[in-house]
């Protein structure tokens, strides 16, 4: 990428954007985009370059975002929310729109595949699911369903599948590499209220609260979606 799109990309960073490990705010950021976007041009292209994701915005600030039920005082009550570094998220949200536009090309995801999609939503999964019960009905047939809550779906992804998965959909060496060091040595800790806890690897799970988790949720669970399609 060159220096430009940099640039066009620092500007689009939100200016209320929370602040990251690294203390820099968004509004920060997109007000010295012009100046610094030469410099985060050579750094995020020696990322891409070297496969190499670098190591400090691994670090995730956790925060607590309360579910709106239940009890305050119980931990399940709370989504994690990570705050990644601003810089880290920006180049996220590059990355992930190209590797969006791969799985358009070559139909990775399935088309019954209604979470984390633009264009796709639970209405749209209704609509799809109701006209379908419908016809069956209408043959005279019976109609049953089952329903499955993934509880904590985003934690429980295991990186060496993950990795397997983008193997199979045929990413580039390249492309492979990098996403492993993306998802290696990750570390977080929780921050609220100026207090924070001691820092934990991670060794499973992708960050909520980024642009390329939810669609890397949505190729691990690729397969599964065209069984149950296919079972149908």
């Amino acid at each position: 990428m060159n220096v430009s799109q940099v640039h066009k990309s620092l500007l689009k960073v939100t200016a209320s954007n929370a602040e990251g490990c690294d203390g820099l705010p968004g509004n920060l950021i997109k007000k010295l985009a012009p100046s610094i976007a030469p410099n985060i041009c050579k750094i995020w292209n020696a990322s891409i370059v070297n496969n190499i994701f670098p190591e400090m915005w691994k670090l995730a600030n956790i925060t607590p975002v309360y579910k709106q039920k239940g009890t305050k005082s119980e931990a399940d009550n709370y989504r994690p929310i990570s705050l990644l570094p601003v810089l880290a998220r920006a180049l996220e949200k590059i990355l992930a729109g190209q590797l969006i536009s791969f799985c358009d090309v070559h139909k990775i995801i399935p088309p019954n595949q209604h979470g984390f999609r633009k264009g796709y939503s639970c209405e749209t999964a209704l609509i799809q699911l109701t006209d379908s019960w419908l016809k069956y009905i209408d043959k005279g047939e019976f109609v049953g369903t089952l329903l499955v809550d993934l509880s904590k779906a985003f934690d429980t992804v295991s990186h060496r599948i993950l990795l397997l998965k983008l193997q199979s959909i045929n990413l580039s060496t390249d492309t492979l590499c990098w996403f492993h060091s993306y998802l290696s040595n990750r570390r977080q800790h929780v921050v609220t209220r100026k207090q924070m806890t001691d820092i934990m690897n991670i060794n499973r799970g992708v960050p909520q609260g980024n642009c390329l988790s939810p669609l890397l949720f949505n190729i691990y669970t690729q397969s599964l979606i065209s069984i149950l399609s296919y079972l149908v």
